[in-house]
């Protein structure tokens, strides 16, 4: 007869035989399940339940690359700027020779609040891709920001150096003109000016101040001619419209020892036959009474020579331009650049998007960047990806690398103040989109983008109903907003 120990040594051992039976006959998920659960939690809204799941394949099988790269896209959803960035930097380390995984981080450190690392990996990326000019003006705004205006300076540079365009060279000029550079500043701002693009009035402006700093009105004076026939009013609308009157006041004085040394010279003259007619001679003049006089003279010398020369100045300048307006202009390697093929990768990613699958298409549009990261489109639609996945703030991240690829396409601008809208604080929202329609003054968009910002956030109604009326005169009687831009004026 079995005894008691017996029966319970023996339960227990089938029990234990059961278990173990039941532990060998399971097994792990293999990375593309995992991705394609953690995939449909993220499209759900369950964060923290995809980050769980791709944690613990992570933690059996380290250094995945996809199941690191959903991870950062995971973190960044759920918010964590600081853990995504961690996660793009392990797969850059993971997928060396593939610099995209830095940027990714960059721009991560940089919402985190971390602008030292955001700038060693921005550093570590322009190794890898020395020639992204968008890049290399990011990384100036951030020395700035650090106070470097130096790095800054030398980061312009570099952009410059591989495709020089008006808006960089301003910001050069800026920088040596506030470090009191002013023969660097001229000479900048004058290259920039050349470019006319968007950057010309700004450059003009910096040229106008760099004379005043360097005491040279005349200069000025000039520059201002031509800026009011190129674009008139501008100046009274910027920071140096007090300028002008003293400038006016200067030509004035300027004016009247003209007259006093023409006066001057008609009385010498007038002296002079006097004396041929009549004697004895009449006595010099004291010496104190004709030192004033003569003093006015040299000045008058001296300005009818600086006159002479800026006119000489402006004839060579213009003679230039005309001979560089009958020569075929050199092609600009940004502005004149085919689109790129599209690739499979920006299909599919589109086609993901029109098919409603925005979590889907923003990891299409990232496998897009892969192959063309330089082509504004594809990250106009990764932003347009995230904006619908929920992802605002990568989504103003996205729309602005657009920008700074082709700051002069309003429609690029347009998807960064979309997704502004949903990210920022009603202040600097409202900054944005003033920044906007100082460069596209006549987008008949943004100037309403403004109005409804003034309006719906800005509680300021004055100014809303400005630029309501000032979207009016733009817009075609077809345009889709017209309706609302009426009501909202019959409102306020």
């Amino acid at each position: 007869m079995i005894s008691f120990q017996e029966k319970t040594f023996f339960r227990l051992s089938l029990f234990m035989a059961l278990f173990l039976a039941a532990a060998c006959g399971r097994r792990e998920p293999t990375a593309e399940e995992t991705l394609a659960e953690a995939e449909s939690f993220l499209a759900a809204g369950e964060f923290r339940t995809a980050i769980e799941r791709l944690e613990t394949y992570d933690e059996f099988d380290d250094g995945h690359p996809q199941i690191v790269e959903t991870l950062a896209e995971a973190y960044a959803a759920e918010g964590d700027m600081a853990l995504s960035a961690f996660h793009y930097l392990r797969l850059a380390d993971i997928t060396r020779g593939d610099p995209l995984p830095l940027l990714f981080a960059a721009g991560a450190l940089r919402e985190a609040g971390d602008v030292s690392g955001a700038v060693r990996a921005y550093e570590s990326y322009l190794e890898e891709e020395p020639e992204d000019t968008a890049v290399w003006r990011t990384l100036a705004q951030l020395h700035l920001e650090r106070g470097n205006r130096q790095d800054a300076i030398d980061a312009f540079l570099r952009s410059n150096r591989h495709n020089a365009d008006g808006p960089t060279q301003v910001a050069i000029g800026r920088l040596f003109l506030e470090g009191n550079n002013l023969a660097q500043a001229q000479s900048w701002f004058a290259s920039a000016a050349e470019h006319r693009d968007e950057a010309r009035p700004d450059a003009f402006l910096g040229l106008i101040e760099t004379a005043l700093a360097a005491n040279r009105p005349s200069d000025a004076e000039t520059v201002l001619r031509q800026m009011d026939e190129e674009f008139p009013r501008l100046f009274d609308r910027s920071r140096l419209a007090p300028k002008r009157r003293e400038l006016a006041a200067w030509r004035e004085r300027q004016d009247e020892a003209r007259r006093a040394a023409e006066a001057l010279s008609r009385a010498r003259r007038e002296a002079s036959e006097t004396a041929r007619h009549e004697s004895p001679p009449p006595e010099a003049p004291a010496a104190a009474e004709t030192a004033p006089a003569e003093e006015q003279t040299r000045i008058a010398r001296r300005e009818t020579e600086s006159a002479a020369e800026q006119l000489r100045e402006a004839v060579e300048a213009e003679t230039a331009r005309a001979e560089r307006r009958t020569t075929p202009a050199p092609r600009e390697e940004t502005a004149a650049r085919a689109p790129a093929p599209t690739t499979d990768a920006l299909d599919r990613a589109r086609r993901l998007l029109e098919e409603g699958d925005a979590t889907a298409a923003v990891s299409a549009f990232r496998e897009a960047l892969r192959d063309d990261r330089d082509n504004p489109e594809v990250w106009m639609g990764l932003s347009e990806a995230q904006l619908r996945a929920g992802q605002a703030d990568w989504a103003q991240a996205s729309a602005s690398e657009a920008v700074r690829r082709n700051p002069s396409n309003p429609v690029y601008t347009m998807q960064f103040l979309r997704a502004a809208h949903q990210s920022l604080p009603p202040e600097r929202l409202i900054r944005e989109i003033e920044r906007a329609r100082d460069r596209f003054p006549e987008s008949p968009d943004i100037n309403f983008a403004l109005a409804r910002a003034y309006d719906e956030v800005g509680n300021d109604p004055r100014s809303a109903r400005v630029y309501y009326r000032r979207y009016l005169d733009l817009a075609g009687p077809e345009h889709p907003r017209r309706s609302h831009a009426e009501a909202a004026l019959r409102r306020l």
